[in-house]
């Protein structure tokens, strides 16, 4: 059984990063970045996952070189058609996301979380 996670806030990305090896050798996959979610995706039988952790701006920015990212929307437009390169077309493709889900409700901790309910992807 392989557990798969995506977590990103910058008070978890650090302690949990540096134990990247230790997870996959207990088949705990857990991505703290941009970078890796795009880079690294996780191949269980017929299928890749995609692990998105929750991200600020300035790190899609970043990774891609583009001070014109500005949103949500945006950035996950980016992020989503840089995922499609790393398809294998042999397998299923799954994204797991870190991220307000449209519909549901906010709470005081959360800020900056919505992408909006008129974004819709769909990873073949």
């Amino acid at each position: 059984m392989a557990t798969l996670g995506g977590l990103g806030q910058p008070r978890f990305g650090g302690p949990f990063s540096h134990r990247g090896d230790w997870f996959k050798a207990t088949n705990f996959f857990m991505h703290t970045t941009v970078a890796q979610a795009i880079e690294e995706p996780v191949t269980l039988g017929d299928t890749q996952f995609f692990l998105l952790p929750f991200f600020g701006l300035q790190e899609v920015r970043n990774y891609f070189g583009d001070p014109e990212i500005r949103d949500l929307k945006t950035a996950m437009a980016r992020i989503v058609t840089k995922m499609e390169e790393e398809f294998d077309p042999d397998r299923a493709h799954v994204l797991v996301a870190h991220f307000f889900a449209a519909g549901s409700s906010h709470t005081d901790s959360e800020t900056q979380t919505e992408v909006g309910a008129s974004m819709r992807y769909r990873l073949t």
